[in-house]
């Protein structure tokens, strides 16, 4: 018995909309054929991808976003 496939693809600056079947047409016929989320919002930074790629919440990674609040300059 076969183990289920997972591909998992992150783009990145690759809009929401460019998924269609003029602009991508590969990556259009899989999203009918497996789990695909159309729009997601997600945080500014990195703490996403750490948490994607480890399975750990920034908390654990320490790694929360690209940018850093300064009393002076925020």
């Amino acid at each position: 018995m076969s183990k289920p496939l997972l591909v998992f693809v992150l783009l990145d600056a690759f809009r929401w909309d460019y998924i269609n079947i003029q602009n991508s047409p590969f990556l259009y016929s899989k999203t009918s054929k497996g789990v695909y989320c159309r729009k997601i919002v997600t945080v500014t930074g990195f703490s996403q991808r750490s948490s994607i790629f480890t399975g750990t919440y920034s908390d654990i990674t320490g790694n929360f976003t690209m940018f850093v609040k300064g009393s002076e300059t925020s």
